[in-house]
């Protein structure tokens, strides 16, 4: 069984309880305040009531001021009486302080603290019938208070605690439904994962959306990935195939035939090929985080440097607008540079007219611009360009589809974005934005 402090409902359970305990704690300190001062007026409203009862008493029957202890005694009062006067008893109980005060008063005596109430005598003037009780009728009930409230939060605790597990589960089964759901998802297929029914509750719904949307997006990476091994198994193949028919033939046939020297030129062809399409691979396989690193890169260099670097026969048809700044991306070099040379190599490759490049920056941006004066792309097919072996409709000769791919996946690594953008009627332009260092 899990421990209560390390799950959600024991958590939830808990919380309630010390809400419960806190809550019950503040209504009970309230309600003890409040009975507190009601009890303590109601003691002093006795006792004062009581000296008014002798004070009449004395005044009516002065005769008695001599026994005025047996008076109040017949009278019913349980306490001290005294009358003083000028800071001494007169009559009555001579362990009476004989100070006076205003109403009832607080006094610290040889018998102990007691709460004393006085009422002046009109038949003597200047004296004062006093009575006095002990400060346990006072503050006697505090102890029976605090026992009882110490006994209903432990009575609240143990409610809560029981209830507020009870509700925790309740509260919690929708959770423990979503668990259930994802546990039993096939890895192969998580599209199909059976998700419960809404709630009604915003939070589990919107989880389980979330989840629902997950296994969406996971059905969709897997479908792209199988897909994209089955692709590239196939184009694999292709070479493979051709470069064994190759040797076959040039091992049938006797050492110094021409067959064997026209071999060798289609072999290093089909392997530079066969090496091109395994590096393209292998970048798309590599995860965007793995591919984007802390390499600093300067783009205007990158397309300063296209002329020399790939595209030394087709010089003459490349215009180059390099801003004056670096361009600063973040990137690898080479992998930023293999993105820019696809872009280029397409658009001679579709295009008989000059191909511009152009790279310019502001102050969040670096922007690279690779336009043609070749057919174009129609709308319906660009989004579908981008992804892995796709090729336009007017592509013929050699080519895998994975030129685009391999420019999408290298600029979302470096964190930018890529796109084909309408400039004119004829023609194709991409636009590759990326964040400026």
């Amino acid at each position: 069984m899990p421990s209560h402090s390390r799950t959600l409902a024991g958590r939830l359970a808990t919380t309630q309880t010390a809400v419960a305990i806190i809550a019950v704690a503040i209504a009970m300190v309230t309600a003890m305040l409040l009975a507190d001062t009601l009890i303590v007026t109601r003691v002093e409203d006795s006792v004062s009531a009581a000296a008014r009862v002798m004070q009449v008493e004395l005044d009516e029957q002065p005769e008695e001021v001599s026994h005025v202890e047996e008076e109040a005694r017949v009278l019913g009062i349980d306490g001290r009486v005294a009358v003083v006067k000028a800071g001494r008893v007169l009559h009555g109980d001579q362990g009476m302080p004989a100070e006076v005060g205003q109403g009832c008063w607080l006094s610290e005596g040889a018998s102990g603290s007691e709460l004393i109430c006085g009422a002046p005598l009109s038949a003597w003037p200047g004296a004062m019938v006093l009575v006095a009780v002990p400060t346990e009728r006072v503050h006697g009930h505090r102890p029976a208070l605090l026992l009882a409230a110490g006994i209903a939060l432990v009575v609240v605790a143990a409610v809560a605690r029981g209830v507020g597990g009870a509700l925790a589960q309740r509260l919690l089964a929708p959770l423990d439904r979503l668990r259930g759901a994802v546990a039993d998802a096939d890895a192969a297929s998580p599209q199909t994962m059976a998700l419960p029914p809404r709630t009604g509750l915003e939070e589990i719904d919107a989880l389980r959306e979330a989840l629902a949307s997950l296994s969406t997006r996971l059905g969709e990476e897997l479908g792209r990935a199988r897909r994209f091994a089955a692709s590239a198994a196939h184009e694999l193949r292709t070479p493979l195939a051709k470069m064994r028919a190759e040797l076959e033939l040039a091992s049938e046939s006797p050492v110094g035939d021409d067959a064997r020297e026209r071999a060798l030129p289609r072999l290093i062809r089909t392997t530079a090929r066969l090496e091109t399409l395994t590096e393209r691979l292998l970048v798309l396989a590599t995860p965007h985080d793995a591919l984007a690193g802390d390499h600093c890169t300067s783009l205007a260099q990158v397309v300063e440097d296209l002329v020399e670097r790939r595209f030394g026969e087709h010089a003459d048809r490349l215009r180059l607008e390099v801003c004056e700044g670096d361009a600063l991306v973040r990137g690898d070099e080479h992998l930023l540079a293999a993105m820019l040379d696809n872009l280029v190599d397409n658009a001679l490759k579709f295009s008989e007219g000059p191909v511009r490049v152009a790279v310019a920056e502001d102050e969040q941006e670096v922007v690279l611009d690779v336009d043609d004066e070749g057919p174009g792309v129609p709308v319906t097919a660009q989004h579908e360009l981008f992804e892995p072996f796709r090729r336009g409709s007017g592509a013929h000769g050699p080519g895998h589809g994975l030129g685009l791919a391999l420019v999408r996946h290298v600029v979302r690594a470096s964190g930018g974005r890529v796109a084909f953008v309408r400039k004119r009627e004829v023609g194709t332009s991409v636009r590759v934005c990326l964040p400026r260092l």
